[in-house]
């Protein structure tokens, strides 16, 4: 069963009764709420730690089934963890203790209160110590830290103490963790996984002792059928893009790799102090656009990019003016197709399930918050797919919505036909949004997009169009023969 971690001290009050109801209890799932993430950023720290104190206490004592973060949209959340064969009297103590704290008693001022404050002090003074059951609740409190923590902890000794002591403050920090002061940390999976990564909010930092893709699919952010394809760049006009044979992007992390970059050279101790030839820059990039990887002699950099795709409309018109970059561009939006498809095999629920499958497979989602609103044309609320993206570098999972329209091959998707998709945003507080359809996309649907992307900071570039779904079946064998027959 699972009860929440206040509930528990209400049913049992005492160490006999807590070892009576464990006793009954062989497998427990707790749930440990949290306040969520609209508040200051010691706040939101605070409450991390607290968290990862007592689901790596939890954890300690006995064996661990799963743990699980459940993220609110800007209200908060909670994590479950289950545990089995634990040790009876070790559990019976320390969950005794750690439910009265969650529970609606007063125990400020208790000795209950001042073992914990001492005890949860001594776990965040010791947190590079320590290797973590759930490191991803602890890259989440450094997330927060190095990007605005610091500041908050900073003015806090300011007005108390003086400028000269938040200073000095900082001066320690950054010097015994010189990475922060560029606002990386060593990731709290480093210990589990048996190398270094440093991270922040835009990229990682991986040595080239390790293979990035081996980091990649340790830290889960990567399966072993994930492709990495070897990009080139090209300068267009006062811009650079990047592309292969699958996909495009414009290089718009230039800024976010030269901070790597001083990062690896000042914190990490990168090359340039060295004497010989450093190699050539290389570039990957995977499949779905999602992935830039930025290779060079010591240190490979990982970009998880957002918002980033070209557009096969786009594409286009590059395509139309540019050369040696009319073949790679013409495989990257579909012009070495193989087979036809005919869309009226697949009816509205078919099609919704087509696109259910993509969104599963892709990379940048969380495949277990995936959800398909309903039946074919039933009330969805203008949400026909719902999903949460992977939470990556200590950020917040996000909420995406899909819509899907299949349409009579001889139109085309227009704005009109998508008249509620700012309320659904609005109402939904969807951070992505997106279109299926077997159909072109017209170019007011995408300046509809654009403005969504401009107006309410959406991210407007998951959307797959006639060209880009038949490109993706006829590259993969298995969809294209579930819903078609050639």
């Amino acid at each position: 069963m699972t009860y929440s971690i206040g509930e528990i001290y209400d049913l049992t009050k005492n160490l006999d009764a807590m070892k009576e109801f464990l006793v009954s209890t062989p497998t427990i799932t707790i749930q440990i709420p949290f306040e969520g993430y609209q508040r200051t950023a010691r706040d939101i720290m605070i409450d991390y730690i607290s968290v990862s104190h007592l689901v790596e206490g939890i954890a300690n004592c006995g064996n661990v089934v799963n743990g699980k973060a459940v993220f609110g949209n800007g209200l908060g959340g909670y994590f479950t963890v289950t545990l089995t064969n634990y040790n009876l009297e070790k559990f019976s103590e320390f969950l005794l203790l750690h439910s009265y704290v969650y529970s609606d008693e007063d125990y400020y001022g208790t000795d209950e209160h001042h073992e914990y404050v001492e005890d949860l002090a001594d776990y965040e003074d010791e947190l590079e110590k320590r290797t973590y059951h759930f490191p991803e609740i602890i890259d989440r409190y450094y997330a927060n830290l190095v990007n605005q923590g610091y500041f908050e902890i900073y003015n806090e000794i300011e007005s108390i103490d003086g400028e000269d002591e938040a200073l000095e403050f900082l001066k320690k920090e950054h010097k015994k963790y010189p990475e922060r002061y560029f606002k990386y940390w060593r990731s709290a999976h480093s210990d589990n996984v048996n190398l270094n990564v440093y991270v922040s909010k835009d990229a990682w930092i991986v040595p080239n002792k390790y293979d990035y893709k081996s980091a990649l699919i340790k830290l889960g952010e990567a399966k072993n059928t994930t492709e990495f394809i070897k990009a080139n760049t090209y300068k267009i006009e006062k811009e650079q893009l990047i592309c292969n044979d699958e996909t495009a992007v414009w290089n718009n992390i230039k800024k976010e790799l030269q901070t790597a970059r001083d990062c690896a050279e000042i914190a990490l101790k990168q090359y340039k102090k060295l004497s010989f030839e450093i190699a050539e820059t290389e570039y990957y990039l995977s499949k779905y656009a999602d992935i830039l990887i930025v290779k060079d002699t010591f240190f490979t950099y990982i970009f998880f990019l957002y918002n980033s795709k070209l557009r096969t409309t786009e594409i286009k018109e590059i395509r139309s003016k540019l050369n040696p970059l009319h073949t790679i561009l013409g495989n990257v939006i579909g012009a070495k197709n193989h087979y036809s498809i005919d869309w009226t095999q697949v009816d509205d629920e078919q099609f919704e399930h087509l696109c259910y499958d993509i969104i599963y497979d892709h990379p940048k989602f969380d495949k277990h918050t995936i959800r398909k609103m309903g039946k074919s044309k039933s009330r969805d609320g203008g949400r026909d797919i719902t999903v949460m993206t992977k939470s990556i570098n200590g950020a917040e999972s996000e909420l995406y919505i899909f819509q899907c329209k299949l349409l009579n091959s001889s139109s085309s998707l227009t704005r009109t036909k998508m008249i509620d998709a700012s309320n659904v945003i609005v109402q939904f507080g969807a951070k992505g949004y997106g279109v299926f359809t077997n159909v072109l996309i017209d170019s007011t649907l995408y300046d509809m997009l654009d403005g969504f992307t401009n107006n309410l900071e959406t991210y407007t570039r998951e959307n797959w169009g006639k060209l880009e779904l038949e490109k993706l079946l006829n590259d993969n064998d298995y969809l294209r023969n579930k819903y078609f027959k050639l």
